[in-house]
């Protein structure tokens, strides 16, 4: 009986409980949470699109005020620079591509730092900032174009360059030292200035035309006909000949190689005759330079664009689409 009497209460106090529970989750779902959360939420998203209004408003003042100071007063204040690095200001743009106005005042600085350090004088205000405006243009078109000709500078070839600067300057620690006494400069800032000088390196050695050659330069003309005879005549190589009689000491130990040039590295007469010469061959007449009489072989020929890197640089700038925003 005793038994019968406890299964009963659980069995009861289970139907209870089961009962407390159908009640207690009818009351919850009376609640209305759906009220609750969609009131937080109409609250919540009104302060957010105040604060976010309050942002961009701010934001976009500020870079009215900024753009006002930068463009039309040409100021250089502390904060007027705080700006640059913030706002998307351009001193220039290039092909829709843009110069930064942060990168500018960078550059002014390091200018204007070695100048005070080392007391050399500066062109006049306008002048300087003319000239470095065209600069970053230069080396905006300079990078453009290594791109669309598929020339890339990888961050080994920074650093190659960065490592032969400092090893014949004393080390790392020398050559931060100078940088950051002279120029107010960091290593960082110093290899993306590598940088634009190995873009325009490998513009020289991978797209416009140079020629690998070899000379024997005599000062007497007589002389150097004999020695072109024996050339022609072929008892000795060209680069025996240009150990034992050519007068030019910076080659002739290196039997008169002079690696590679290109347009505008030589003198013109030299120039002329050395890239009209087909490869493998010896020119069959005499050059004369103001150096004396060149016998001149081209070993090599490498290249696409037959001109001098300033030609070439004159003829992209010229066809390029660039618009200056900072009137100096």
């Amino acid at each position: 009986m005793k038994f019968s009497k406890i299964k009963n209460y659980f069995a009861h106090s289970k139907h209870n409980f089961k009962k407390i529970n159908i009640f207690l989750f009818n009351g919850i779902k009376k609640i209305s949470f759906k009220s609750i959360y969609s009131k937080d939420k109409k609250k919540f998203n009104k302060i957010f699109k105040i604060s976010a209004i309050t942002i961009v408003a701010a934001y976009l003042i500020g870079m009215i005020v900024s753009g006002i100071y930068i463009y039309k007063k040409q100021s250089e204040a502390r904060s007027v620079k705080f700006a640059a690095k913030i706002y998307p200001f351009a001193v220039a743009w290039v092909n829709g591509s843009p110069i930064s106005v942060d990168e500018y005042f960078t550059q002014l600085n390091f200018i204007r730092t070695f100048s005070t350090k080392s007391q050399q004088a500066l062109p006049d205000e306008k002048e300087l900032k003319t000239q470095l405006i065209s600069q970053l243009v230069d080396q905006k078109i300079v990078k453009q174009s290594a791109i669309k000709n598929h020339i890339k500078v990888s961050r080994k070839d920074v650093n190659d360059a960065f490592n032969k600067i400092a090893d014949a300057n004393g080390g790392l620690s020398e050559v931060e030292k100078v940088l950051n006494e002279m120029y107010g400069m960091n290593i960082k800032e110093f290899k993306n200035m590598i940088k634009n000088q190995v873009y325009i390196e490998k513009i020289q050695n991978e797209l416009l035309v140079q020629i690998h050659a070899e000379h024997i330069l005599i000062k007497d003309e007589t002389k150097a006909k004999d020695v072109l005879a024996q050339v022609v005549k072929g008892d000795k190589s060209f680069e025996d000949l240009a150990k034992e009689f050519s007068e030019d000491t910076g080659s002739n130990t290196n039997g008169g190689d002079l690696s590679w040039f290109g347009r505008g590295q030589m003198v013109k007469e030299f120039e002329d005759a050395a890239f009209s010469t087909p490869v493998g061959t010896v020119d069959s007449n005499l050059i004369k330079s103001e150096f004396g009489f060149h016998i001149i072989k081209v070993l090599e020929k490498k290249g696409t664009v037959d001109k001098t890197f300033d030609n070439w640089l004159s003829d992209i700038k010229n066809s390029s689409h660039i618009k200056n925003l900072l009137k100096v």
